[in-house]
């Protein structure tokens, strides 16, 4: 914005005047007077002219401003609207659903199962850990614990035909990660990599630390991806408008989750081949 300076024409000021004051204050330099002369003339009816002029443009900005931020309040009261609605969509009564579980797991043992008990149990933790997720970070203990219920029920599908590695350091089971992070990513390996593959599967679940961060690798020999289909996963991962999208918790869902919560050099990244095989990284910073 240029400023500078102006006289206003008031009918009654001239050069006499000024040099008047000037000798008043015993300023004998001709240069004043000289300054004062190049001073542009403006008359007094457009200086109040520009300043109602500036008035009126800085309360339109202002009332901009209020307009805006009525706007983005509403949008996120219908963000806020629409996630207690598909959150009600989805409410069950846990204790009607735990109980009957409870029945059924009474049920198997009498009359001799004896591999259902230990897939209600799992069952009934991981459906106890999904319901209790309101909290934002947990203990990778914690998560292993998701994981381990949701490896009990998928052997009874599996059997024999995957086999399961797991190297987690004790030193980082109570470095902090988001909830329900790593079981989304295994169960992921599992259905789209393991399922389809028909020779005997391998998944292997790793963590390490890389300097300040925390990095858990997800692998399976299973049916992998073709460029094709790793690409759209990567246009989900990359879009940067997901919120009220992604309702199901899937990888995409965790990737956006570790943004959110620690910046966009932290998520999820893949790595796929045809018949070869997925790799998913999971980066979050190492918080113990």
């Amino acid at each position: 914005m240029a400023t500078g300076e102006i006289r206003i024409d008031t009918g009654t000021q001239d050069a006499r005047q000024v040099l008047q004051k000037v000798a008043d204050l015993n300023l004998h330099d001709e240069r004043l007077l000289a300054y004062y002369e190049e001073i542009p003339v403006k008359k007094r009816e457009k200086v109040l002219l520009l300043g109602e002029t500036l008035y009126a443009v800085s309360n339109c900005f202002l009332r901009l401003g209020a307009t805006e931020a009525k706007i983005q309040q509403a949008e996120t009261e219908k963000a806020l609207l629409n996630s207690e609605l598909r959150a009600l969509s989805y409410q069950i009564n846990p204790h009607f659903l735990f109980n009957t579980l409870n029945t059924i797991q009474m049920l198997s043992v009498i009359e001799g199962a004896k591999k259902t008990p230990d897939i209600i149990n799992a069952l009934s933790s991981l459906l106890r850990a999904r319901l209790n997720d309101c909290d934002l970070l947990t203990s990778v203990k914690e998560e292993m614990e998701v994981v381990k219920n949701l490896l009990i029920i998928h052997k009874t599908r599996f059997e024999d035909r995957v086999q399961i590695v797991m190297d987690i350091s004790c030193d980082i089971l109570n470095a902090q990660i988001p909830t329900l992070s790593l079981q989304p990513l295994v169960e992921n390996a599992l259905t789209h990599g393991l399922e389809p593959y028909e020779g005997v599967g391998r998944l292997e679940l790793q963590a390490e630390v890389q300097g300040e961060d925390l990095i858990f690798h997800v692998r399976d020999n299973g049916v992998g991806m073709t460029p094709q289909e790793l690409k759209k996963i990567f246009d989900d991962l990359n879009r940067e408008e997901l919120q009220g999208e992604v309702s199901e918790i899937g990888i995409t869902n965790v990737h956006t989750r570790c943004r959110a919560l620690y910046g966009k050099e932290y998520g999820v990244s893949i790595k796929s081949e045809k018949n070869r095989g997925t790799e998913v990284a999971l980066r979050i910073p190492l918080i113990i």
